[in-house]
């Protein structure tokens, strides 16, 4: 995967960089953690830091827009709204619950 920054934007009142991206890749569309791990490796910041606003692809073409949000410190995200800041999080896995009981039907008169 290859990425190209596009803007990058240093926002100070809220201690973050606002960074648009562009990913091209080979294969099926990267999820948003393949995405947010290679964006920390490449401009070595922290991942617990980093939340993933949206990831927009191109249509007919191997590539996509990124945009991201890094920020200084994990204290500066409290800005961030909840549901952004868990994008990009691995998911977790639920345990299976059992299957209930199947009903017996009752014989008609």
């Amino acid at each position: 995967m290859d990425l190209q920054i596009q803007k990058e934007f240093d926002n100070k009142l809220l201690k973050r960089k606002e960074i648009v991206f562009t990913a091209s890749y080979t294969g099926k569309t990267p999820g948003k953690e393949d995405l947010k791990a290679e964006l920390c490796k490449k401009i070595g910041a922290n991942p617990e830091h980093v939340s993933m606003v949206a990831v927009r692809q191109l249509f007919g073409e191997t590539r996509c827009e990124v945009f991201a949000h890094v920020y200084n410190s994990k204290e500066a995200m409290a800005v961030e709204p909840k549901y952004l800041a868990e994008r990009g999080k691995p998911k977790e896995k639920k345990e299976a619950a059992p299957a209930p009981a199947p009903k017996k039907e009752e014989a008609k008169k």
